[in-house]
Parts: C-alpha cells; sequence; structure tokens
C-alpha cells in the first residue's frame, strides 16, 4: 500500500488506521521533515518530486515507485497527488488500484460555488 502526502491529519490517519491492521504501508511524502514520518506504521519511505509543468518527472518517478513494489492500492491524501493520479490514472489502473474519485466526484469535490 502507497500513501501519498505528509500531513499530521488526514494523511498520518491514513498510515496509523492501516498500519493498526497489519497492512504494510510505504509512504511518498513531499516534505521529508514532516514529524508524521516518524509513525511506527511507516515501512519505507520514497521520494518523488512535485508534478510540474508536464508532469514527466513525477509520472516518472510514481510510474518507477509502482513498477519496483507492486502496490495493491495507492491513496493520496491531498490535492497534490489526488489531481496527477487522476489525470494519469489510465496509466496506473492495470496495475494497481487508485483510491481516487470519478470525474462527478473530483468536479463536487473542487466546485468553490455550490
Amino acid at each position: 500500500m502507497l500513501v501519498v502526502g505528509d500531513d499530521t491529519r488526514s494523511f498520518l490517519a491514513t498510515v496509523r488506521s492501516l498500519g493498526r491492521r497489519g497492512v504494510e504501508v510505504h509512504v511518498a511524502p513531499y516534505d521529508h521533515t514532516t514529524p508524521a514520518l516518524d509513525s511506527r506504521y511507516v515501512a519505507a519511505v520514497h521520494a518523488i518530486p512535485y508534478s510540474l509543468g508536464d508532469g514527466s518527472k513525477w509520472l516518472a518517478a510514481m510510474r518507477d515507485l509502482v513498477q519496483a513494489h507492486r502496490f495493491d492500492l495507492i491513496i493520496p491524501c491531498e490535492e497534490r497527488s489526488l489531481l496527477p493520479l487522476f489525470r494519469h490514472r489510465a496509466e496506473f489502473e492495470p496495475a494497481c488500484r487508485l483510491a481516487i474519485p470519478d470525474q462527478v466526484g473530483l468536479d463536487t469535490f473542487f466546485d468553490k460555488y455550490t
């Protein structure tokens, strides 16, 4: 299982919840100084770049990470990873499941007017 993020709220809660259930949790933070990485449930920490510009560096790093570790599921815990995973879902879904919404869910999540 790969959890992407680094905050001490949703990210850490997700890591703890999975770890307490005996799931081996790998994480891919953007901030490697976050205290959330000190959780005893973090089995491995992986470096990935931000998805900037065309996102090719992020995509290559994520593709390599998924291929090397064969994760069953990727859980993004913030929009920095949710949006690029959504954009490239067709490339990841044959290899693993993504805990991301469909287009309607994503549109609703980012709708700031209703």
